[in-house]
């Protein structure tokens, strides 16, 4: 239900986006600023959604990690896990962990310092990278062609 309500969101606004024009007396594309706004929110619904994902799905979601601890079967290794000296005895990956988690995937494009350590969370990681390099070329391709 997630996947459709956030493809319906980036299929709505970017058609906004799109078909949008200022009244000028020709059809000039509205870029600045609404355009790279729409890009932004694009951008964080991007981010909001896998960040939702990668929290719901980690460790067998959020109702197993209740009953057999955050340590139980991580499918991310954040830095944390190991550096026990600073951190508390009790610490877990919580919902501000995941968005930071996905905001560094859908921004870099790389590897962040969490580490994907089930196949299925690399390949969630993937195609979030994607995505976000998808959204990037579109929304510059957009701004190159309306300066012309």
């Amino acid at each position: 239900m997630l996947v459709d309500l956030t493809q319906t969101r980036l299929i709505n606004i970017g058609g906004r986006v799109w078909m949008l024009q200022v009244e000028t007396g020709s059809s000039v594309p509205l870029l600045l600023p609404f355009g790279v706004g729409i890009g932004g929110i694009i951008l964080a619904t991007n981010v909001i959604a896998f960040a939702l994902w990668y929290w719901d799905v980690d460790g067998g979601g959020s109702a197993r990690r209740a009953r057999r601890g955050a340590w139980a079967d991580p499918a991310f290794i954040f830095p944390e896990m190991h550096l026990e000296a600073y951190m508390s005895s009790g610490w877990y990956p919580q919902f501000a962990d995941y968005l930071a988690l996905s905001f560094n995937t859908a921004t870099a494009f790389s590897p962040t310092d969490v580490s994907a350590v089930k196949r299925w969370a690399k390949m969630l990681m993937i195609v979030q990278s994607g995505t976000s390099l998808v959204i990037a070329t579109l929304v510059i391709a957009k701004a190159i062609n309306s300066l012309s």
